[in-house]
């Protein structure tokens, strides 16, 4: 929900707020320079951002389209757009190591950390990495060194013994089929298994090249209003969301399960290619990712200082939207609706599955009335 004061912007937030830490209103022009400049070496060195409230930011190349919406025929031109997941904090590993989903071509063996003794954790996992011990040891995950490319150090019967009864799950994915293959195991018994073609399950029938596409295996909400006039922002963010597969299976796998298809990277590495984590030091990148150290050495603070500041700032910042934020555009606030899965996935008796709306924060550099064009006469004109 937008804040009620939303005509605010970022540095008049900062402004209220500083006197209450002690801090003069008027350093807030250094403050946003500050914040500046730790965005750009988040930028440089991950290509993504971690912000406070915000959480992982990433960046999305959005194709040009032509659809149809009742009478009307509309263009969206290409674009980018900021995806922000609102799990914060993070380890900085979540942004450098970001694997998307669809490029693994693999299957993992992954143990929840909490069920696991620290011991049994490391019996299981494969070797430490110098300097990456604090983050790898703090993984949600544990993943197995069995399985992969290589076949890992251990043997099936190595892994069962050291697991125990402990649950666990068995991820699979083949790239060029699009297929995904879930197991959730407690410790040698399968407890729930499912297995799909991510496309003919995920996939949401959009309005797309002039047309109305067939209705797909994801049913959109009843009353669901693509507003590209009065919304359009919006509007775009749901032709992308929608109509991308993965991130549907993500946000099913993720309400299921509570596991995150889409941060298993740092796992693959560290079972399959550990040579491209000896470029990291956990203290160095542990500094890029929390923005507090950038900002305060800019401004000759410590971070311990400036961290409640920017925790404070930021969590004022996701309220008020839309709002201007340095280097990557207005900040907005969106709703991505509820959907209905209709598939065998769903129950045993195949009723319909709710796939459950989340609010997201979304962020672009274009005006929001450029998203969209409206292109009916030059349509006709065409035919």
């Amino acid at each position: 929900m937008a804040s009620p004061h939303p005509q605010r912007t970022a540095e008049q937030i900062l402004q209220e707020l500083l006197p209450g830490f002690g801090l003069e209103p008027a350093s807030s022009a250094d403050w946003m320079r500050a914040l500046e400049a730790a965005i750009d070496e988040q930028l440089s060195d991950y290509g993504r951002l971690l912000l406070p409230s915000l959480g992982l930011g990433e960046r999305t190349e959005l194709g040009d389209r032509r659809f149809r919406l009742g009478e009307r025929l509309w263009s969206q031109p290409e674009g980018e757009l900021w995806y922000f997941d609102g799990r914060y904090p993070q380890s900085w590993i979540q942004a450098a190591l970001l694997h998307p989903f669809e490029k693994l071509d693999n299957w993992l063996a992954l143990v929840p950390r909490a069920a696991l003794s620290t011991q049994i954790a490391r019996a299981i996992s494969p070797p430490l990495i110098p300097r990456l011990g604090p983050t790898l040891c703090a993984l949600d995950w544990v993943v197995a060194d069995f399985g992969g490319h290589e076949g890992g150090r251990l043997k099936r019967e190595e892994f069962f013994v050291l697991l125990g009864d402990h649950p666990w799950f068995r991820v699979e994915h083949y790239a060029d089929r699009q297929v995904v293959h879930l197991q959730q195991w407690q410790g040698r018994q399968i407890v729930e298994r499912w297995r799909c073609n991510i496309e003919e399950t995920f996939g949401c029938a959009l309005p797309e090249e002039d047309t109305l596409s067939a209705p797909g295996p994801l049913a959109l909400p009843q009353g669901l209003l693509l507003d590209v006039g009065s919304r359009p922002l919006e509007a775009a963010v749901l032709l992308d969301v929608l109509g991308d597969p993965y991130a549907t299976l993500r946000r099913y796998v993720w309400q299921r399960f509570a596991l995150d298809l889409e941060q298993l990277g740092p796992q693959l590495l560290w079972r399959d290619f550990p040579d491209e984590l000896f470029e990291f030091d956990d203290r160095h990148e542990s500094s890029v990712a929390d923005i507090s150290f950038t900002v305060a050495d800019e401004l000759a603070l410590d971070a311990e200082r400036v961290r409640p500041v920017l925790e404070a700032w930021f969590a004022l910042i996701a309220e008020a939207t839309p709002i201007e934020l340095p280097v990557i555009g207005t900040l907005h606030s969106t709703v991505i609706p509820e959907l209905s899965l209709n598939s065998p996935l769903a129950s045993e008796d195949g009723a319909p599955q709710s796939i459950g709306g989340r609010r997201m924060h979304v962020a672009s550099a274009r005006p929001a009335h450029l998203w969209f064009q409206d292109i009916t006469i030059l349509g006709r004109v065409g035919r």
